[in-house]
């Protein structure tokens, strides 16, 4: 009898492949006789598994996947310890889409080490409701690392939270994977005893454990100790870290800086660094002693954190401490002190109350005379967003003495440049020209306007464009006459971007009298010697244009460099001002950060910039901000 089944099986698979429907009635006999056989027939269906050809294969597997049995189910089984991958894959869908099997039978193959892994899981996955996943348990410590995450999804549709128990007595395994997979498989569930068993693993000697632990204590917002955290912001995991800063500032609670002023004091930077993290969002008048004594931190990166957040802080306070920070000994502090200094008067600003930082103004001037070129900068920048009109005469004064030594910087180094002398020398006053020119413009004395025009006259193309672009702002209608005449002669036979800038001014001194002609307080003399002075300085047609950009003076909708749309200001900080735009090319929306005007003439940070981007351009991962590029705006 087994040969003749044996041959009837045969000739019944080889109609198989000639069936259009397995459901209409042809294809129903054909199974039907082939179950009559199923000894003999099944085995050789599965053989076949590996020698039909593609088109064939998902008929057969329809075939066994209706003949499967919990009589024939040893006979799939055995065929999963199979070689041929063809074999494994067919078997596999065939008890995937089986019903009816008691899929705990499959359990012991756990054992075997003929068989897939990954393939038997993959079957325990499709009927993972109707597992034991007590037994499912035990095998965890018969499987590969990789294996051990698919086993806990398993587990999730077969255990429910009367599970836990059984958990928690496995959180002294040996294998840390299997411990972060039941931290994993614990945040599942809000109860105590999960929280409890998770606030243990969190001392775990695994890193992966103790994140895992974290992330889901913070999942299903279980109460945090406040304490507890801040000691994870000494962990050596920087990823852990950054978790339990997170949590922390989701917590924002009342004794955070409490248990923060240790971390402001360890040895670690890291910690150091984590800590100001916090408290640059959570911040309020009582960090301001821990922030101000940040601020004199040996590393710049807790200095610029704890400075922006008391530039967040705010208040009489913060300005007095800050004030007398401006005079401290260490340049570096009164870098920091100056920074923050500027973020309170630009916060001031959005508030339209300057009643607080207006105190500031005497020590601001006195920091013009500091010996640090950062200082100094920063110092001029604040007293222009203080918008104060005292500081005039004092920052023209500073503009003749700068200029003067920028002039004799630049003569020396031609001249050891004419005598084959290499010199690499930085012109920080050639800079320091640029940030007064526009500091003056911001705000927009016309009694600026003779010191600027020196400039126009006498500068060389950068300079001159600066004072293009402030003029634009200082020249009233009083003085458009003089400011046309003087910008038509100083840019005669000038580059592209010279002629630009001036077209671009000329045009806005133009709208300027002729709106102040239509309120009745200009005159149409000066609006039509402004229109043929503009015309004189035309730019030939097709000619190339080059794009100056301050980002200041961004509005929404605005385009640079013909591609970013400009969407709306994202943060400053001390390097920078941050900016989300719409990239037009590929319409996405990116950040652009613009470094400060101090921090684009150092030639040395530039360099670092530079060395970093080469490494951050390559980092993917979806937790890092990307670097893609350093771009460049005509000269800005």
């Amino acid at each position: 009898m087994g040969l003749i089944d044996a041959i009837r099986a045969e000739r019944l698979i080889d109609q198989v492949s000639a069936l259009s429907d397995l459901e209409d009635e042809p294809g129903k006999e054909i199974v039907r006789k082939l179950r009559s056989l199923d000894t003999a027939a099944i085995p050789k269906l599965i053989e076949r598994l590996g020698t039909t050809r593609r088109e064939e294969y998902q008929r057969i597997v329809e075939v066994l996947r209706r003949l499967v049995s919990e009589e024939n189910l040893h006979f799939f089984m055995t065929a999963l310890e199979s070689d041929d991958s063809a074999v494994v894959g067919g078997v596999v869908q065939v008890l995937k889409g089986a019903s009816g099997l008691d899929a705990n039978r499959l359990l012991p193959l756990f054992d075997n080490p003929a068989v897939s892994k990954p393939a038997l899981l993959a079957v325990l996955l499709a009927h993972a409701k109707h597992l034991n996943a007590e037994l499912l348990l035990r095998q965890s410590s018969k499987l590969e690392h990789g294996d051990l995450s698919m086993l806990f999804r398993i587990l999730g549709d077969a255990a429910d939270e009367s599970f836990i128990p059984k958990l928690v007595a496995r959180l002294d395994a040996r294998n840390p994977v299997l411990r972060s997979e039941i931290a994993r498989f614990l945040s599942r569930f809000n109860s105590t005893l999960a929280q409890r068993a998770l606030h243990r693993l969190l001392k775990d000697e695994s890193k992966a454990v103790r994140l895992a632990a974290l992330e889901g204590l913070t999942r299903i917002g279980a109460t945090m100790d406040v304490g507890e955290l801040c000691e994870l912001l000494r962990d050596a995991d920087l990823k852990l870290q950054a978790k339990a800063v997170d949590a922390l500032i989701q917590l924002n609670h009342p004794d955070t800086v409490r248990y923060l002023v240790d971390l402001l004091q360890d040895e670690s930077e890291y910690v150091r660094r984590a800590a100001v993290e916090v408290l640059n969002e959570i911040a309020d008048s009582r960090a301001i002693k821990y922030l101000l004594s940040a601020v004199k931190d040996k590393d710049w990166w807790v200095r610029s954190r704890a400075a922006d957040a008391l530039g967040k802080v705010g208040g009489a306070r913060v300005i007095d401490a800050v004030v007398r920070l401006i005079q401290d000994e260490d340049p570096y502090i009164r870098r920091s002190a100056i920074e923050v200094m500027s973020a309170l008067i630009e916060a001031s600003n959005r508030r339209g109350d300057r009643s607080q930082v207006r105190r500031s103004f005497p020590h601001l001037l006195k920091a013009l005379q500091d010996p640090d070129w950062w200082v100094r900068e920063r110092a001029v920048d604040s007293l222009a967003e203080l918008g104060d009109k005292r500081a005039v005469p004092v920052l023209i004064r500073l503009l003749e003495e700068e200029s003067a030594t920028a002039t004799g910087t630049s003569r020396r180094v031609a001249r050891r440049q004419a005598q084959g002398e290499g010199t690499n020398e930085i012109n920080p006053a050639a800079q320091m020209v640029l940030v007064l020119v526009r500091a003056l413009a911001k705000l927009g004395s016309p009694e600026a306007i003779d010191a600027v025009l020196k400039h126009l006259r006498e500068g060389d193309e950068v300079t001159k464009k600066a004072a293009l672009e402030a003029l634009r702002d200082l020249t009233d209608e009083r003085h458009a006459a003089q400011v046309t005449a003087a910008i038509q002669e100083a840019v005669r036979g000038g580059s592209e971007g010279l002629l630009a800038a001036a077209d671009e001014a000329l045009r806005a001194i133009e709208r300027r009298c002729a709106e102040a002609e239509r309120a009745g307080t200009g005159s149409a003399e000066h609006a039509e010697l402004l229109s043929e002075a503009d015309s004189g300085i035309r730019r030939p047609a097709g000619a190339l244009q080059f794009e100056e950009v301050d980002p200041s003076r961004l509005k929404p909708g605005d385009v640079i460099g013909d591609r970013y749309r400009f969407v709306r200001q994202v943060g400053k900080g001390a390097f920078g001002a941050v900016y989300l735009m719409q990239d037009l090319m590929v319409d996405e929306q990116v950040i652009l950060k613009f470094l400060n005007p101090q921090m684009a003439a150092d030639e040395a940070a530039l360099k670092r910039f530079i060395y970093e981007l080469r490494f951050a351009r390559r980092v993917t991962h979806p937790n890092v901000i990307r670097i893609y590029d350093m771009l460049q705006f005509g000269e800005a």
